[in-house]
Order: C-alpha cells, then sequence, then structure tokens
C-alpha cells in the first residue's frame, strides 16, 4: 500500500473546515440526499438490495436508543448530513507555504522529540520516516499522483500547516516561551506522523489531514464540531464492520493479504461506497485509493453487495445514540487542563447567544439548578472552570435535538424492555462490559489516564473491559482493534511504559 504495508488503519476525527481559501476544501459531497431522512434509522434481519439476487442479511447489529426522561432518542437527520456547511472565511494560506529550511526543519524536530525516529523505516524499508515526510512536505504523497493531484491538493498544505505550527511552537519552547500545553500537541502530532509513515499512505493523508482539522478545530461552528465528533463514530463503526467481516486477514502484511484485503483499504472501500450517503467527511482520499476496485470487489465478495445505501443505513443503525451523547457530555464538561477537546466551549456559549436558546446562560452550571447535574460525574465545574460552559443532560439533549442530531422514536415503550428502539432506562443504569461500575479494576486504568489521552480512547478502553494489567501488555496493533484510531494508540503504546 505504498507504506508499511501492515493492517491498520487511521481515522479522521474532524470536518474539513469550509472556511478555508479553496485549494483547502474538500469538494462538496454529493449523492446525501437518496436516502429518506423523514424518520429514525430502522433495520430489519435482511434487506432486499437492488440490483442484487438475493436479499442481503443485516451485517452490524442495531444499537438501542438513548432514554432520557422516560422518552427515546434515536440518531437524526443531521448525522447523515453533508459537513460542506458554510462557516466564516479564514485565510490560512500564509501558514501552508512551504518554509526554505523545511528538511533541516523536520529533521531537527523529529530527532528531538520522537523517540527513536533515527531507526523508524517506512515505504516497506526503502526510506526513513524523516525522509519519507520531508518528501510529504514538498511533494505529498507519490501515491496518490503529483502534487497537484486531487488528494495533494489537500495533503501538501494540511501537511506543511501542520508542520510549521509544530515547528513554530518547537522553536518558542527552546526560546524558553513554549506552552505546556502546546507543547504536549506538538510531541503527539509528530509521534502520530512519524508512526503514520510506518502504515500505507491513506492511512497517512488520513492522519495529515486530521491533524489539521484538529488544529483548526476552534474555528468551526457547534454544528461542524459535533458532526467531526459523531464522524469518529462512523468511523469506528467502519472498524468494528471491518474486524467482524474481513478478520484476521485484514490485519495480516502484505506478505499474507492482497492490498484490496487490507484494513485501510478496506476502509476506503466503505468509505467510497456509502461515505457521502452518510456525511462522512474525508471521502475524497478515499475514492483515489490506488487499490479502490480490489477492496471494493472483496466487499461484494465477502458481504454479497456493494450498494452504498444499504451500507450506509447498517453502519448508522448500529451507531449507539448513548455513545454520542455521553461522549459530548464528558467532553465539553471536562474538567482537566490539559484536556484533548473535540468541542470547543466558547463555540458552545456563542452557539446560545444567537437565540438558539430561550435562557443562553443556562449552559453554564447554576446552583439554582443544582438537581439538573446531581446524577452526573463531575456534579459540578472546579473553580477555574466556574466561567465556562458546563451542561446538564438536559440542555444538551435540548442542544442535540435543536440541531437534529436526535430525534424522538415514538416506538419506544417505557414498560417494554425489548421495545424496538428502546432497552435502556437511563444512561448510568446501562454498564457495558468492563463498565467502571461493575469493575474498579477497569476504573483505576480510567482515573490513571483522565487528562493524558483523549476522553474518547479512554471510553473506548473502558468498553473494551481493558484493565491497568491489560494494557501494559497491549502494543499498538491491540489498541487499534478494540477501536483506538492510530494517534491515540500511539499514545496509549507510550503511555503504557510508565506501568512497566
Amino acid at each position: 500500500g505504498g507504506g508499511g504495508g501492515g493492517g491498520g488503519g487511521g481515522n479522521s476525527l474532524y470536518s474539513w473546515p469550509s472556511h478555508l481559501p479553496k485549494h483547502l476544501q474538500f469538494p462538496t459531497n454529493s449523492g446525501s440526499s437518496s436516502i429518506n431522512n423523514s424518520g429514525p434509522f430502522s433495520s430489519t434481519t435482511t434487506s432486499s438490495i437492488s440490483g442484487n439476487k438475493r436479499a442481503v442479511a443485516s451485517i452490524l447489529p442495531k444499537a438501542k436508543a438513548l432514554v432520557l426522561f422516560d422518552k427515546a432518542y434515536v440518531l437524526g437527520p443531521s448525522a447523515r448530513k453533508s459537513p460542506s456547511s458554510a462557516a466564516k472565511q479564514r485565510n490560512t494560506s500564509d501558514d501552508s507555504k512551504a518554509l526554505q529550511n523545511s528538511d533541516h526543519m523536520i529533521k531537527t524536530m523529529l530527532k528531538d522529540t520522537v523517540k527513536g525516529v533515527e531507526t523508524m523505516r517506512g515505504q516497506r524499508g526503502q526510506k526513513t520516516v524523516t525522509q519519507m515526510l520531508q518528501f510529504a512536505y514538498k511533494n505529498g504523497l507519490f501515491m496518490h499522483g503529483a502534487v497537484n493531484s486531487p488528494v495533494n491538493q489537500l495533503v501538501v498544505p494540511a501537511l506543511r500547516y501542520v508542520i510549521n505550527w509544530c515547528y513554530k511552537t518547537h522553536t518558542k519552547a527552546k526560546q524558553g516561551g513554549g506552552g505546556g500545553d502546546d507543547r504536549l500537541k506538538k510531541e503527539h502530532i509528530l509521534n502520530t506522523l512519524a508512526d503514520a509513515c510506518l502504515d500505507c499512505q491513506q492511512v497517512q493523508a488520513r492522519e495529515m489531514l486530521r491533524l489539521f482539522r484538529e488544529l483548526t478545530n476552534q474555528a468551526q461552528t457547534l454544528e461542524l464540531q459535533i458532526s467531526g465528533y459523531l464522524n469518529t463514530l462512523k468511523e469506528g463503526a467502519i472498524d468494528l464492520l471491518i474486524s467482524l467481516k474481513h478478520s484476521p486477514l485484514c490485519d495480516q502484511d502484505h506478505k499474507t493479504a492482497r492490498p484490496g484485503q487490507q484494513r485501510p483499504h478496506l476502509r476506503s472501500a466503505y468509505v467510497a461506497m456509502a461515505g457521502d450517503l452518510m456525511g462522512m467527511h474525508d471521502t475524497l482520499p478515499s475514492k483515489n485509493d490506488r487499490f479502490l476496485y480490489d477492496a471494493k470487489s472483496e466487499v461484494q465478495r465477502i458481504l454479497g453487495t456493494n450498494n452504498g445505501q444499504f451500507l450506509a443505513n447498517q453502519i448508522l443503525h448500529s451507531i449507539n445514540p448513548n455513545t454520542l451523547f455521553n461522549g459530548l457530555l464528558t467532553d465539553i464538561n471536562n474538567q482537566s487542563p490539559t484536556a484533548d477537546r473535540t468541542i470547543d466551549r466558547r463555540i458552545v456559549f456563542k452557539w446560545a447567544q444567537k437565540g438558539k436558546m430561550k435562557n443562553p446562560h443556562h449552559v453554564f452550571y447554576d446552583e439554582e439548578r443544582e438537581d439538573e447535574f446531581k446524577d452526573q460525574t463531575p456534579s459540578k465545574p472546579n473553580e477555574e472552570n466556574m466561567f465556562q460552559p458546563f451542561l446538564s443532560k438536559k440542555i444538551l439533549l435540548e442542544l442535540l435535538i435543536s440541531m437534529d442530531f436526535l430525534q424522538h422514536d415514538p416506538s419506544y415503550s417505557g414498560d417494554d424492555e425489548k421495545a424496538e428502539g428502546g432497552g435502556v432506562k437511563t444512561i448510568e443504569e446501562a454498564p457495558t462490559k468492563g463498565n467502571s461500575k461493575t469493575d474498579p479494576e477497569v476504573m483505576k486504568l480510567k482515573n490513571w489516564l483522565s487528562g493524558k489521552i483523549n476522553h474518547n480512547a479512554i471510553e473506548i478502553l473502558e468498553k473494551a473491559g481493558i484493565t491497568k494489567e491489560k494494557f501494559a501488555n497491549m502494543d499498538k496493533l491491540a489498541f487499534m482493534k478494540i477501536g483506538l484510531k492510530i494517534g491515540h494508540a500511539v499514545q496509549a503504546s507510550k503511555l503504557k511504559l510508565e506501568l512497566a
């Protein structure tokens, strides 16, 4: 696949900011209007697919509904919406220009930041990671064509923006003026880029674009940021589908599996076929995957269909609205000063101020409304965060319904635990395997990781029932197999050394 040739793909976390110059924007996704968005996502045991000779069984388990205040909620129409919404213009072209000393700059930063980078080699051992990043900074990813190819027109300025930001932070730190948060972010970015170079160029493209989105996330609207968070769940559902239907071959190297049978290219196939139909954010690199035809053929061989609408419906059906709701609540209410956030809290209040809520100040904690927060953890903000948004479940639910990310599911019956779309009385009463309420050892790892790694990664580890002992014995591939994206898998692999 042009890189390490191994299994395991990266995930794109954030929506592509449409406030950027045209050369940094994704083309508008098309095709999303072909699905009926009128009601809750539904699932049946088999689906009749146009163009196929037989009915195709459901390929992923259907998620249960979110139940709050005796009503059930499922994903709404915005879950399918394209991320091409307009946002304020922000010119980043100056920050995306190639610097003349780029080779020296990249070599110095990697040597100072990435342990053992001198021995890290990609492209099946042909080049060092440093050489690969130096080349990509100037010319893009060679397997995606010339520097002016559709994918490289996105990748090159995005990578330059990321590297240039890291260099500014690196220089400032050497001069004694670098902030701790920026230094940690720079280390995370450079380690992620270096590790991505050990994988194929599809993974490299996704990681470069994702890191760019992380750095420009604060300039997006709240809708785009929530859509970006939901995109991680779509990515996770695709990875789960690949694990369920294509394992163990999908995670074998090029000596055992053809490129079209490997996880990064299978992911490209699913995104290329269904991504636009469910509003995913990174369809262009997937559509330009060199092994797309082979990967699509493999999907057809395994599933008996490559119908994009069927695949989009199945993937969306499997996404648990509890995970979306709890993840956003945890992200916004996180009290750690070094939290790696998906949602910019300042944007939450700006959204509320624009007449989106009857009382904009309800996005803050209020002792007069303390009953709204009593069942949450934490139940109130720290002193230093007292003037930052802190949402109750009631207000977050109101916010998500107003944006159409959630909608009421009338099929749920409060007395019927097995009613379609329902099944859990409250979020707290639905522990999953390894939930901290039933497994104190998992809770110990969760508490230890708090503030050290993205909350979404912590949630995945918790759901997988990972204890400190298990964590200490896992490697990068093991972390990715349970659903961590490549950047967080790299972080986790480094953090486990502290437990040794």
